[in-house]
């Protein structure tokens, strides 16, 4: 029996988005175009996630959405995303505050996302979908360093700057510096003697 995702965008154009992504995959969509008959279109169609798109009607409708099916729709614990945008950026308390499990960016490369959604579907009420490239984030904030592969030799730690020891002047000298010699007198050199002219009288 197909899972179902329950999508609520109040764009045809990601609406549809949506229902192509899933078209070749074990998935039913559900679409929804906004707050309104939203509960009821829920139980009707039972999903097994949800994702909410935050600006519904273009203001930040969707965490009203998000905790309204949480009251009223007896989704239980069925994992619910919010689908944000750079234009309508994921305010992360509210999104925490209203029910949702995670965050969903838009734009998204379509086969992560359809990795992450059957990850979700496959993970239930517990929602561990992980952060990954690919613009989809779960649950929310930023990803867990990667931990260092077994048997990886860590970095050396920083050694901290070395500082310029002051020296003290010395007698006759710069600082730090060996005391100048006094000049010598340059040695003559010899010069040959010049051979006498004979004067013949």
């Amino acid at each position: 029996m197909p899972n179902t995702l329950f999508v609520v965008d109040d764009s045809a154009t990601m609406r549809r988005v949506f229902e192509l992504t899933f078209a070749g995959e074990d998935v039913t969509v559900v679409t929804h175009d906004g707050a309104d008959g939203v509960v009821a279109k829920v139980k009707e169609a039972r999903p097994q996630a949800v994702i909410v798109d935050v600006a519904l009607g273009g203001q930040k409708a969707g965490y009203d959405v998000v905790r309204t099916l949480r009251s009223e729709a007896g989704l239980g614990a069925a994992p619910i995303y919010l689908l944000y945008s750079e234009h309508s950026p994921l305010d992360e308390t509210a999104a925490r505050a209203c029910g949702a499990v995670g965050a969903i960016v838009k734009p998204f490369e379509t086969q992560v996302l359809i990795d992450k959604v059957r990850q979700a579907l496959a993970a239930g009420a517990r929602g561990t979908v992980t952060a990954t490239t690919g613009n989809v984030t779960a649950p929310f904030g930023n990803p867990q360093a990667t931990p260092a592969p077994i048997g990886a030799i860590p970095p050396a730690p920083a050694r901290p700057a070395e500082t310029a020891a002051f020296t003290a002047p010395r007698p006759g000298g710069l600082l730090g510096t060996t005391p100048a010699k006094a000049p010598t007198a340059p040695t003559p050199v010899a010069r040959p003697a010049t051979p006498l002219s004979l004067i013949h009288i």
